[in-house]
């Protein structure tokens, strides 16, 4: 078997999140604290339990899906989709001519305004990966580098 783990932007990490505590780090936590906190995103991962006898890394994160969520403008936050060595993206078939800057890992990235959700899109997604560990399909997803921008544009600032 395995579980979800929820990591906020502070750092805390909280074994089988419920609504409660996502609902209020999308709502409640100024966006300016997403921006300014060394961490920079809160982490969705599915973590296998220490005693389940199939896992090859009891208690550790397996090679499963991961969702980080950042909120690089007020009531606007990035979703995204790590898989496969592989990274997606919300995205609203926009021209992805416009961008937000948000910091992850210590750097400041650029992320088109076409790619970000509100906060209730972010929590049903959130709540989605918590109960299906699935990608939530209400969302159009897009590989990053499929996005119509610029190549590098990714690459911290």
């Amino acid at each position: 078997m395995s579980h979800v783990r929820y990591t906020n932007i502070v750092g805390k990490v909280i074994d089988h999140p419920d609504e409660t505590q996502m609902r209020h780090d999308l709502s409640e936590v100024p966006w300016r604290q997403w921006y300014r906190c060394l961490q920079g995103a809160a982490m969705l991962e599915v973590v296998s339990d220490e005693n389940d006898p199939h896992s090859v890394r009891p208690g550790k994160t397996s090679p499963q899906p991961v969702l980080i969520v950042a909120q690089p403008n007020a009531d606007e936050f990035l979703l995204s989709w790590l898989e496969d060595r592989r990274e997606w993206v919300p995205w609203n078939g926009g021209t992805c001519e416009a961008f937000s800057t948000y910091f992850s890992g210590g750097n400041e990235h650029r992320i088109p305004d076409d790619c970000l959700v509100d906060s209730e899109t972010a929590l049903r997604v959130m709540l989605h990966f918590v109960t299906q560990q699935t990608r939530d399909n209400s969302v159009t997803w897009t590989r990053l580098d499929e996005l119509p921008v610029e190549a590098d544009f990714w690459e911290p600032m």
